[in-house]
C-alpha cells in the first residue's frame, strides 16, 4: 500500500490496519476520509454487520468503497457501481466462476 501511495504522490501518505474495525466511529479511525474494504462480504451475519457501519461511516462524510465479486450478500441495490474488473482465467476458478469483480461505492446520501 505505501508503495502504491508513492507512486500516486499521495503527499500525506497511507494509514493501514488489519486490525478488527468493525463499529468504530469516524473519529476512532483518525477520522478516516477514505476506507477501502475488500472481499469482505463472504458470510450474512459479516455483511449484516459490515454494511450499517459502513453506511454510517458513509452518512458521516467518509468515501467508502467495497471491492466485491458480487457475490449473495452485496446489497447491490443500496450501492453505486464504479468500476468492473474481468477476472483471469485460473482466478475464476478459484473465486467459483466468478467472472468479473466490481468496485461498489457507498452512498452518503448526497450523491
Amino acid at each position: 500500500m505505501k508503495l502504491n501511495a508513492d507512486l500516486n504522490d499521495m503527499k500525506g501518505g497511507i494509514t493501514y490496519s488489519t486490525d478488527n474495525m468493525i463499529g468504530k466511529s469516524k473519529k476512532e479511525l483518525g477520522n478516516a476520509e477514505v476506507i477501502i474494504a475488500g472481499d469482505i462480504l463472504y458470510e450474512q451475519g459479516l455483511a449484516d454487520d459490515v454494511i450499517p457501519w459502513l453506511r454510517e461511516l458513509a452518512q458521516e462524510g467518509v468515501d467508502v468503497y467495497i471491492g466485491d465479486p458480487g457475490r449473495s450478500f452485496l446489497p447491490k441495490d443500496k450501492l453505486i457501481s464504479v468500476e468492473t474488473y474481468e477476472l483471469p482465467l485460473e482466478i475464476q476458478d478459484d473465486n467459483y466462476g466468478h467472472q468479473s469483480s466490481a468496485v461498489w461505492k457507498i452512498s452518503g446520501g448526497s450523491e
